[in-house]
């Protein structure tokens, strides 16, 4: 899968649940001048790899990338409308049971799990375009 499909479907499950990129404790960032990787620990940005590092609200320059995405937002995602695309055939409780078997829920992170299943999601929630 591409990463412009990924980001897409990233897209699709942040549309259907805002709440993943609210900013509230450990939500992530990207500095734009640096790139570091920042959280917030609910009165200011903490960088990941130097907990030294702190900046406001106001010094924070950055993208807000949000927390990861799991397997309840996809759920939420999923029960807000009908699959499309490809994959019409595929019945509600059909897709459900393929996401059972194929999400690793010890490492319940969409960035984690396998391509496979990245596909499958991808085809279901946003047609299949090529």
């Amino acid at each position: 899968m591409t990463p412009e499909k990924e980001e897409e479907l990233r897209q699709a499950i942040i549309k259907a649940v805002p709440e993943i990129v609210k900013k509230e404790f450990g939500c992530k960032a990207v500095e734009k001048s640096t790139g570091m990787m920042f959280f917030w620990n609910s009165h200011c940005w903490q960088c990941v790899n130097n907990y030294n590092v702190k900046k406001s609200m106001n010094e924070f320059r950055g993208i807000i990338i949000g927390r990861d995405i799991r397997f309840a937002d996809v759920l939420i995602l999923l029960g807000e409308y009908k699959p499309v695309g490809v994959n019409k055939h595929y019945t509600d409780s059909n897709t459900l049971w393929h996401l059972y078997g194929w999400w690793k829920l010890e490492n319940d992170n969409l960035d984690n799990q396998s391509e496979e299943t990245k596909q499958f999601l991808y085809d279901v929630i946003c047609g299949g375009k090529e």
